[in-house]
């Protein structure tokens, strides 16, 4: 069994006994939404566990069906809370698109700060690569039902991975905004754009195989709770 999905077997039977009794399934896609340019994405979470330590996270996130942007990926991933405002989670991420696939071992912090700006702090790691994930998302609240909603992703990576076109460096910058409605207290649709750029490497990669390495997209969708 490789080291990672033996460590998440092992952190989940050891906090099973924290949450058999209370458990309950939940479920978010913060994001299903269309993009211009023909591009179909969703991002969400399962939820199996209590409100303390929701203990098995199952994440799904997509980019279809454009070769040159596309992505498709999982994690499971056992979480447990630090405090009011943090969360740890640890547990395994497979890269199913694109070719080649892709393991990974996950350990990331999830939480917010003092003024309710949503933070993310993942490192994964596959053979001798490690990749760092910073994100950021505010909520501004426009009007009780509106509000406009932020976000900023920033990738590094220790190797360059040519097969996946990925560089050493700072990779990825990513930039959006949305500005949504809620109809209900589970649908919530939205408007927004999007944007995304390469940096070093990963730029140099990119224009070697004639892929862009930025892009500017509108986008469409709503969140689903359940």
């Amino acid at each position: 069994m490789k080291p990672s999905l033996l460590f998440t077997s092992c952190l989940i039977a050891s906090m099973s006994h924290a949450w058999a009794d209370s458990a309950q399934f939940s479920g978010e896609f913060d994001q299903l939404e269309a993009r211009s340019q023909g591009l179909l994405l969703w991002d969400g979470e399962l939820f199996f566990g209590n409100a303390s330590n929701r203990a098995l996270v199952l994440k799904t996130a997509a980019e279809l069906p454009n070769r040159l942007l596309g992505s498709h990926e999982l994690q499971l991933l056992v979480q447990t809370a630090l405090n009011n405002r943090w969360q740890v989670r640890a547990g395994v991420r497979m890269d199913t698109y694109p070719d080649p696939t892709r393991s990974w071992g996950v350990v990331s912090f999830t939480g917010e700060n003092a003024l309710g700006t949503a933070l993310e702090i993942t490192g994964f790691a596959h053979g001798e690569n490690q990749s760092l994930l910073l994100g950021a998302e505010h909520v501004f609240q426009l009007k009780p039902r509106l509000e406009l909603i932020p976000k900023a992703e920033v990738v590094f990576n220790s190797h360059d991975d040519v097969a996946t076109s990925v560089g050493a460096g700072l990779s990825t910058l990513e930039l959006g905004a949305r500005l949504r409605y809620h109809y209900t207290a589970a649908v919530k649709p939205y408007v927004g754009i999007n944007w995304i750029t390469s940096y070093g490497n990963s730029r140099d990669l990119l224009n070697a195989e004639g892929a862009r390495a930025q892009n500017f997209t509108l986008r469409a969708g709503f969140s689903w709770a359940f």
